[in-house]
Order: C-alpha cells, then structure tokens, then sequence
C-alpha cells in the first residue's frame, strides 16, 4: 500500500518537505509520490494542507491499520511517549520500517493523519474555488452587462452618479468632477475588480500563480477589448483605444493588488509557523 497525490494539489511542495525519505518529487503541475520508495507511513497525508493525498489501497484501512495505545508506544522503544490520548495507528510493516516511523513520530518529525482535517480543507479548497470562480465571472458579466446599455440610459446613470459623488465633494470642500472623468474613473474600477478577482481565482487552482500570471492580464486585455467592440454596435454608444488602455489599466493594477494581498498572507502564513521547515 502506498499514497497518491489527486488532482486536488496545488503543488506547494509541503508533502515533499515533511516526507522522511525523499520520495516525493516535483511533477508536471503537481507532486508526484514514488510508489517504490513511500514507506506508506502517512506523513505526507498529515501535512497536506488541501488534503490532496490519499491512500491508493482498495480495503478498508482496519484490514491494515492496527491502533496502538500511547503507553505502548513509549514502551516499546524506550522512549518517552506522545501526549497522553494521542493514538497512533502503526501499519503492519516491516519491523525495521515500522521501527523507523515509530521514531519519527515520538521525535516529533512525523504526524498522524486527521482525516477529519484533511476533509476540512478539501471543502474549504472546493468552497473557495467555487467563490472565486463565481466572482471573476459575476465581474465579467457585469462589465458586459454595461457595455450593452444603450446611450441614453448609461448617461443617465453617469450623470446620477456624478451628481452623488459631487454633492459628497462639495460637503469635504474638495473640487468636483466632471461625468466624463467619473465615466472613465468607472471603466477602471469595474476592471480594476476583475482583474483582482481573476488573480485569486488562478491562485486557488495552482501554487505556481506567478508563472502563470499572464493569464489574469491577458484574458483582462481580451474583454477590454470585447467591451469597446460590443459598444461600437449599440445606440449611443461609442469606442476608443484610449478606452481600452484604460480598462487594462485597471487590470493591472487589480492584480498587482491581489498579488500584494496574497503575499502578505503568505508572510503572515510563515511567521504564524505553518510555512515552515521543521528542524
């Protein structure tokens, strides 16, 4: 019996770090488990953080797992046992493998399995998923959505807004704005969304964002310019590639914002300990 790695992973590589014998590598997209080398002893599973891995095995895993109680455990090396109520589930092994997790885990260097914990993160992986996705889409929707209004109603709308934002100006003593640059200001900020939402919509379905970061940019580059086409062909409405650089612009800086927002939760991650190397 020995572990797989599903389609679920995101290649973060914690799997590969807390394997105590190497036999995790980096794969096309994901890890990858050497079946001849795993030693099925479950750590990988443990430290896994969107459950991605599980046990290629057909039985139910009381035909192989047998529980040990913790007192059993210390005694039978001679060392000091886990926490009292921990149980450990040793596999019927080898006795010189069963030996060498057994060491591992009451050193500290291995952990059991939960798979309570693994089914949680699965859900939260599949549930962020799920809202991101919905998100970018809503974002790109409602830029369609406006682009096929027709002249007269989209002016009206502006100039409701203008008017809003003027009147809360005026009451801060800050000078007012025109509705062309509120028109303008709009078109970036309705991009500036999708661009954000599409970056953390990439991060939830890999690890390697940065090197697929052109994707969010060219595919914010792509409706930026659908946008001014579908406007080109409805009443009262007009295009520019100025307008075009300015939507992308709002791409950009969308996810350059979501980049940002990504990193300080990876730096936050780390100092909390969970981004780092055991020793």
């Amino acid at each position: 019996m020995a572990y797989k790695i599903t389609d679920s992973c995101i290649a973060c590589g914690t799997c590969a770090e807390n394997c105590p014998v190497g036999a995790i590598s980096e794969g096309d997209g994901a890890y990858v488990i050497d079946a001849d080398s795993c030693i099925s002893c479950g750590t990988c599973a443990g430290a896994c953080p969107m459950g991605a891995i599980e046990e290629e095995y057909s039985l139910h895993p009381s035909t192989y797992l047998t529980r040990m109680p913790p007192a059993c455990a210390g005694g039978i090396f001679g060392l000091a046992g886990p926490q009292t109520g921990q149980n450990l589930m040793i596999l019927n092994l080898p006795s010189e493998t069963a030996g060498l997790i057994m060491m591992q885990i009451l050193k500290g260097g291995l952990s059991v399995t939960n798979s309570a914990s693994s089914t949680l993160k699965t859900v939260l992986l599949v549930l962020f998923r799920v809202l991101f996705t919905g998100f970018a889409l809503y974002s790109v929707y409602f830029i369609f959505s406006n682009s096929l209004e027709i002249g007269s109603v989209s002016s009206a709308r502006s100039g409701e807004v203008t008017a809003l934002l003027n009147r809360f100006l005026s009451g801060a003593g800050l000078p007012t704005l025109t509705q062309s640059l509120v028109r303008k200001l709009a078109h970036f900020a309705e991009f500036f969304v999708s661009g954000f939402w599409f970056t953390l919509c990439l991060r939830v379905y890999t690890r390697h964002y940065i090197r697929h970061i052109s994707w969010p940019l060219l595919l914010g580059l792509l409706i930026a310019n659908a946008d001014e086409f579908i406007q080109l062909y409805v009443s009262g409405r007009s295009s520019s590639v100025r307008d075009v650089w300015i939507d992308f612009g709002g791409v950009c800086v969308g996810v350059g914002c979501a980049l940002l927002l990504l990193l300080v939760c990876s730096c936050v991650w780390y100092l909390l300990g969970f981004g780092r190397k055991k020793t």
